[in-house]
């Protein structure tokens, strides 16, 4: 999935812009052009055809740029048939094409100024483009113009880099051009350019390609070993595969560690040390990262009302499969329940926040608290109704998979599904649950939950202590360890 295609210069901007000669006629066509490594910008040239008279970017907020992304794009220029077409910005991230109607090919050219790093992001830098001593990272919504949301032939992806660097993509490369097969794969993919080296990795039927940025790079068998328990634990829980097999994974340092999964990659930044010490955090984010192939790419809700179960369950799983794998030991299992106890107290009672969990979910990035850690908690919560209904027979493994057999090929699930299909798993409703804590505003006490699998809270305001309790029975221990794994 990597490919270099020696540098042919900047000729075309000299002339005004002129579009590359494709044999696909029918698909996007796009070039990514870096002229030099110390460039402040580069250059995308593209041909197309237009949905509407529009063309643009989906973009990505910041508090800084009211167009996302796209305030960094410089000199747009769109021509049909050789003739330089007038455009208006309609803000958004969206140009207006004067004179153009939907089914005409256009030929674009833009600049991105490479200057992402000097601006905040609402899902951070990771989701975005940032800039590196190797080479430059991006997302396909942060490179890419587009005509609208529909490529029913897909898009065609070269590269002019130079001669020096290599471009790493989740594509499918046919002998230097890779391809997208539609516009959902095209922007919502990570990619990096640059002289980095890669690793590509077998792994229980996936197939990854590793890109490690700096000191990274000695420390990739510590990724490697992150991920090999959990993908038999996922495939094992939803009970079949997600939609891609081929990812890039791609890692670098950063000022904070963050992480994003698309559809088939992901990428994660790193601060810190990096060793197996450490593992309880960067290798907890890898693990989330690798359960989103499952929950969240190949299970998606309807709206962002169920952001809670995307990436609160999430958490909640990675949680378990690195507790039942040995990763993570006991202790630090404790740890992360007590931080989401944590997390979810100091948002509904300190912070005090107004919404429910399905009100979060639309502004997650500053109700983070409330949707992960809630979320997380009502994970747990739902975990032990479960099994407590079924005699400890089911839990929240058996629900994820009922809900990826169902949901897993496409369709969308709502709120209602939710409910129904918890309710069939534990063969008890469960719809007054979810009315109080997911779409009510009731406070979740999580302490009756750990109460019945044999643990004991003490808890002070914001502190939260677990232990196992001393009266926990032989019922209730089965329950944890069935769980947990101990």
């Amino acid at each position: 999935m990597s490919s270099k295609l020696g540098h042919v210069g900047w000729l075309s901007i000299a002339l005004g812009f002129l579009a590359p000669t494709w044999v696909w006629a029918e698909s996007a066509q796009y070039t990514v052009i870096v002229d030099d490594p110390r460039a402040n910008t580069l250059r995308v040239e593209a041909s197309f055809d237009l949905e509407s008279d529009l063309v643009g970017f989906q973009i990505t907020r910041s508090p800084e740029l009211a167009n996302g992304q796209a305030d960094l794009v410089r000199d747009l220029q769109v021509r049909r048939d050789g003739q330089l077409l007038q455009i208006d910005g309609q803000g958004a991230g969206d140009w207006k094409v004067v004179g153009a109607s939907a089914g005409e090919r256009v030929d674009v050219g833009y600049e991105i100024l490479l200057e992402h790093d000097k601006y905040g992001w609402g899902p951070g830098i990771d989701e975005v483009a940032y800039r590196t001593d190797e080479g430059l990272f991006f997302t396909g919504f942060s490179l890419f113009a587009i005509p609208g949301y529909d490529m029913p032939e897909g898009a065609h992806i070269q590269f002019q880099l130079p001669d020096t660097w290599q471009a790493s993509t989740p594509w499918p490369n046919e002998d230097g051009v890779f391809v997208a097969s539609d516009s959902v794969r095209l922007l919502r993919n990570c990619l990096f350019m640059g002289s980095h080296r890669t690793q590509v990795v077998d792994l229980d039927g996936f197939r990854f390609t590793m890109v490690l940025g700096g000191d990274l790079w000695d420390r990739r068998e510590l990724f490697v070993e992150a991920m090999k328990p959990v993908l038999p634990a996922a495939k094992a829980a939803f009970g079949g595969m997600p939609n891609e097999t081929n990812y890039l994974v791609v890692f670098n340092r950063g000022n904070r560690a963050d992480g994003g999964a698309f559809l088939a990659s992901y990428s994660m930044l790193l601060k810190g040390a990096v060793n197996e010490a450490s593992s309880v955090i960067w290798g907890h984010g890898v693990a989330h990262e690798v359960i989103h192939f499952w929950n969240g790419h190949a299970l998606t809700p309807v709206s962002q009302d169920e952001e809670w179960l995307k990436e609160g369950f999430t958490d909640y799983f990675t949680v378990l499969v690195r507790s039942r794998s040995g990763l993570d030991d006991t202790q630090h299992v404790y740890r992360k329940v007590e931080n989401c106890m944590r997390r979810y107290v100091i948002s509904k009672r300190v912070l005090q926040s107004p919404s429910t969990l399905q009100e979060a979910g639309h502004n997650k990035h500053k109700e983070r608290m409330l949707v992960y850690g809630g979320g997380m908690l009502v994970g747990l919560a739902l975990d032990v109704r479960i099994r407590q209904a079924t005699d400890n027979a089911r839990g929240i493994d058996e629900f994820l998979g009922a809900m990826f057999a169902e949901f897993g090929g496409g369709e969308r699930y709502t709120f209602d599904d939710v409910v129904r299909i918890a309710s069939s798993v534990s063969g008890q409703d469960q719809s007054e649950f979810f009315a109080s804590f997911v779409a009510g505003h009731e406070f979740l006490d999580l302490a009756p939950y750990l109460g019945a699998i044999g643990m004991q809270v003490d808890t002070v305001v914001d502190e939260f202590y677990l232990s196992v309790s001393p009266e926990a029975t032989e019922e209730q221990e089965a329950m944890r360890i069935a769980m947990f794994g101990h």
